[in-house]
């Protein structure tokens, strides 16, 4: 039986394949229409067969299978010599807009008359002849669309495909075609071209771009006539050519898409499969209907699912790397599970009787975990960015998964060590996550890295009220479900998007549409630090009913995906511009200024070492336009006195700032070691305040430490954005260094440390709130400095390089020094509870101390500690003013403004 059940809905493959095979080459470009409709009508058969079923009226129920097996076979039949691939002319007219519109409207009415006929049998007791009657109106409305081609032969007068190819211009509102004859011209390149061309070939418009690799083309194929090079043949197709089966199952796009069909056509077909069974389950006799129904909602999402991806792959072809941008702020939302730990601490120490020394071990596999990302940075230069993804997500499962087992009982205990390698290795999934986003987001936005950067930190520092809030909501009386939700949620999350986060070809310059882009996501991180800060006060101040958390958690989801409007509003809200277009009206749409001020800025300025190291100082001081020229007349005379032998021109050794570094280059940079230090005592000193969050609370006197590690993370989130967009106000306005900015972060952090110490009433409140702007101040400055002092080529590694910051700031400031002060005041706490009336009990107790959990209370066990990580920060502060004294030339230079 399952033989033949097979057979029979077998040749079904034959009628779609052969329909959408001739049906593809005979629209070319139109794809989603053609494939859309055809499959819409396969779509609706069930409920056309099950409408000439009930016409027939037939008492016995297995004459629907014999309808199913003659009548499809009858139709094909007659109509099996008109299926076929046509010559001639194939590109689009204007005839066949009309025609698409016509069978548009046809398949709407289609479905609202059936859905129509089908209510009505199910609710009314129709005369057998009301119900041929649908019927035969429903066979006269398939066959309706023969109009088309009736018109088209027999009511217009003749007019070759040539000549109507060339009037459908004028026709469109007088407009013509050429913006997009580049775009729409084959590019046929060597791979020579393609894979050594120039990096900045791909920044520029398509109509630039074509030329300039048409004239790198010519001048290969020269030297490989002169027999200077030798031209490779190419292996295999590229996208967007023919492939084969074998070529294309080699291919991650193709399995991309396979593996995605199958989740979710799958699913769908086994809901359709079940109908049925699940109409009788829940109590309904006729199930036919159903089954109709289901058939045309599914002929309305073929035809609307062709349509609808058609408009937005011919009105906007071109890339919106602000819909990545999203997805990855949506993504880093979830993977700053770091700042979680001073929550998770309490719980793992009470469960694991680990004393403050040992807690602070933990917390700095942690640092370590999210600091080193060697490998992160590695992987995502040599594998996809979605693989190195889906790496992070494993690790993070694996990681805080076992540690959750433990906690709870349901593994056994492991030793420190092993504790510490399960925390590393969960915290260091988030290296991944950051590192791929950090990265693709600086190439997709190369002249807005600041508040890029800052947003996507943002969000990180963020995910620590986030998932706060959702554990409010879980209301769940075991403490150890938090560390559960740390490792599902992330994983879960970063897997649904890890095929959205990537580098995007084509135009990357600034736009128009970018400011305004960033100024809503800003207003949206406003409006959610400011929300969340409302709910978590309103929480800890008064008892909410459960079922106001969970409202308050479902806004605060709707609040994170919000972003998601920018890029809907730039695809179907704004008319249709390509981006050379855009990038030439930029200019005259911002009050009449022209983009000349920028044109040497923008220009690769190629120098001899010899004239960058011996120009005059006050060519520095020049505008940008101005110095451009001084430095190529000093350079031309250098080059004349080179060849009359007067001086001898030296090779220059390795690139210089602003230029693109290696790590091992940087590596001997005073500026990076300044800058890695300055990250050091700056960001070490926060982070050893956010992991220690629970201890300070709890020796201050307050129960309820989640509302501490909430508010630090959104203070965290708000300096993380700030950061981003002041810095950027300062270098592309003033041409100002941006580790001013850093120097000013450090800065608000002394007085933070300073508050804390002191343990005055409500100062906790001051402290975090300074410290958490401070912190997330580093996070978006360092990354963007980085990328412009040293370049992005190598972004991934250098990145990774200056997070170790973390770790070893918080191994010294939190595991040498905060730890050891604590559980010193703890000691001498303890002891001052005890009258010691013999040496048997003083052993004793030495005893019992060692086995007993340390607890400190009081300002004194936190003070000394917070004196010295302000002092350390007062000596950032003056290696970040170092850093901006020497790089005051370098960024004059990279945004060409003029120095006073």
């Amino acid at each position: 039986m399952c033989a033949l059940i097979f057979v029979g809905n077998n040749g079904e493959t034959y009628f779609n394949t052969a329909a959408l095979v001739s049906c593809v080459q005979n629209f070319p470009k139109s794809r989603g229409p053609i494939v859309g409709i055809l499959k819409g009508y396969a779509g609706l058969s069930g409920a056309i067969l099950t409408q000439i079923y009930t016409m027939l009226h037939s008492p016995d129920h297995a004459a629907l299978i014999f309808m199913v097996a003659v009548g499809p076979s009858m139709v094909v039949i007659a109509l099996m010599f008109i299926v076929r691939p046509v010559g001639g002319h194939k590109q689009v007219r204007p005839s066949d807009n009309s025609s698409f519109a016509f069978t548009y409207s046809v398949c709407l009415v289609l479905a609202a008359y059936l859905m129509g006929i089908l209510l009505l049998e199910d609710l009314v007791d129709l005369n057998h002849f009301v119900v041929i009657l649908f019927t035969v109106v429903l066979v006269i409305l398939l066959v309706i669309p023969i109009i088309i081609p009736l018109i088209l032969t027999f009511g217009t007068p003749a007019t070759s495909p040539d000549q109507e190819h060339l009037l459908s211009d004028p026709q469109k509102g007088g407009e013509t075609s050429q913006p997009t004859q580049f775009s729409e011209q084959n590019e046929v390149f060597l791979s020579e071209v393609e894979d050594e061309k120039p990096k900045d070939v791909d920044l520029l418009p398509a109509s630039e771009r074509f030329k300039r690799i048409q004239h790198l083309q010519a001048r290969l194929l020269q030297a490989a006539a002169d027999g200077a090079v030798r031209v490779k043949r190419r292996k295999g197709p590229r996208r967007g050519e023919n492939f084969t089966l074998r070529q294309a199952l080699i291919k991650a796009d193709f399995w991309l898409l396979f593996v995605s069909l199958l989740l979710g056509s799958g699913s769908g077909l086994t809901v359709i499969d079940n109908l049925g069974q699940m109409s009788q389950s829940l109590g309904y006799d006729e199930t036919h209907i159903f089954v109709s129904m289901t058939s045309i909602w599914n002929f309305l999402g073929r035809v609307g699912g062709g349509y609808f991806s058609e408009v937005i792959v011919s009105d906007y072809a071109y890339p919106r790397p602000i819909a990545l941008a999203v997805a990855q702020a949506v993504m880093v939302s979830c993977a700053g599970i770091g700042y979680v730990y001073g929550s998770l601490s309490p719980v793992i120490k009470h469960s694991m009787g680990y004393n403050q020394r040992q807690i602070a071990a933990l917390g700095v596999a942690k640092d370590l975990g999210d600091s080193v990302g060697f490998l992160a940075g590695t992987l995502c230069e040599i594998l996809p960015l979605w693989a190195a993804l889906l790496i992070g997500s494993l690790q993070n499962f694996i990681g805080y998964g076992w540690v959750w087992l433990i906690v709870t009982g349901r593994a056994p205990a492991l030793p420190l060590w092993a504790m510490c390698a399960l925390i590393f290795v969960g915290n260091n999934g988030e290296t991944y996550f950051n590192t791929a986003a950090l990265v693709s987001c600086v190439q997709n936005f190369p002249k807005s890295r600041g508040p890029i950067v800052g947003i996507l930190k943002g969000y990180a520092g963020l995910s620590g009220a986030i998932l706060t809030q959702i554990y409010t909501m879980l209301h769940s009386p075991d403490h150890a479900a938090l560390i559960f939700m740390v490792a599902v949620g992330p994983s879960m999350v970063v897997i649904a998007l890890m095929f959205i986060v990537r580098p995007v070809g084509g135009h990357k310059q600034v736009r128009p549409s970018d400011n305004s882009s960033f100024a809503f996501t800003y207003s949206v991180c406003l409006v959610l630090a400011a929300y969340l800060m409302g709910i978590l006060l309103l929480e800890d101040l008064v008892d909410l009913n459960h079922f106001v958390v969970i409202l308050f958690t479902v806004v605060l989801v709707i609040l994170l995906v919000v972003p998601i409007i920018i890029p809907l509003i730039l695809t179907f809200g704004t008319p249709a511009t390509s981006p050379d277009q855009e990038l030439l009206l930029s200019d005259p749409q911002k009050g009449g200024e022209t983009s000349q001020p920028t044109q040497f800025s923008e220009q690769n300025e190629v120098f001899l070492s010899e004239v960058e190291d011996e120009k005059p100082k006050d060519v520095d001081l020049l505008p940008a336009s101005e110095r451009f020229k001084r430095i190529q007349h000093l350079q031309a005379r250098l080059l004349q006195a080179a060849a009359d032998g007067a001086v001898r021109v030296k090779r220059r050794k390795g690139p210089r700032r602003g230029e693109n570094f290696t790590l091992r280059q940087a590596l001997i940079k005073a500026d990076f070691w300044l800058l890695f230090v300055s990250l050091l005592l700056g960001s070490g000193s926060g982070l050893t305040v956010i992991d220690n969050l629970g201890q300070m609370s709890q020796s201050l006197g307050y129960d309820e430490t989640h509302i501490f590690v909430s508010m630090t993370s959104i203070w965290n989130f708000l300096g993380r954005v700030g950061g981003g967009y002041f810095s950027e106000v300062i270098v592309s306005d003033y041409a100002y260094p941006r580790p001013i900015a850093l120097a000013v972060a450090q800065a608000v952090m002394v007085v933070g440390h300073f508050f804390i110490g002191m343990g005055w009433p409500g100062a906790m409140y001051i402290g975090t709130l300074l410290i958490g702007l401070g912190y997330g101040g580093h996070w978006a400055i360092v990354p963007a400095a980085a990328s412009e002092l040293f370049g992005v080529k190598n972004f991934g590694a250098l990145y990774n390089f200056l997070t170790v910051a973390n770790p070893a700031g918080s191994l010294i400031f939190s595991g040498l020094i905060a730890s050891s002060i604590y559980d010193y005041e703890a000691q001498k706490q303890t002891q001052n509870h005890h009258v010691l009336t013999s040496v048997i009990e003083e052993l004793h107790y030495r005893r019992r101390l060692k086995e007993q959990v340390l607890l400190c209370e009081g300002a004194i066990c936190f003070f000394l500690s917070s004196m010295i990580m302000s002092g350390l920060c007062i000596i950032a502060v003056i290696l970040s003013l170092v850093l901006v004294y020497r790089t005051k030339i370098v960024y004059a230079n990279l945004y060409g403004k003029t120095q006073s």
